[in-house]
């Protein structure tokens, strides 16, 4: 479910968090729609604990299609992708590899 992160405050300022959460842009014409959403949503359900996407002041489930596509993120879009458990990193770092190269390979 999409939520404004200031009435949800899921995620505390805190240093050791950092390494949990990469910062990207969306490079891609059409933005981030509706194949994009899928592969990251699968790729989201790999993870053991939660996967979120931010996007204007917005979070989302990124297991989630529609909670995805309803950030509406347009090309240039600045997105922050987070987990919560640290041995999720590789889904974080293929999840972001795939928003970094412009959903290569389904846009």
């Amino acid at each position: 479910t999409v939520k404004f992160r200031d009435s949800c405050n899921m995620w505390p300022n805190n240093s050791a968090k950092k390494d949990l959460s990469r910062v990207l842009v969306i490079k891609c014409k059409a933005g981030l729609h509706a194949r994009p959403a899928a592969k990251i949503a699968s790729m989201a359900d790999e993870a053991h604990g939660p996967v979120w996407i931010e996007a204007k002041g917005c979070v989302a489930d990124a297991c989630g299609i529609m909670d995805i596509l309803a950030l509406a993120c347009l090309n240039g879009t600045h997105v922050v992708v987070r987990i919560e458990d640290p041995v999720d990193k590789p889904v974080l770092d293929k999840i972001a590899a795939f928003i970094a190269s412009g959903f290569e390979g389904v846009a």
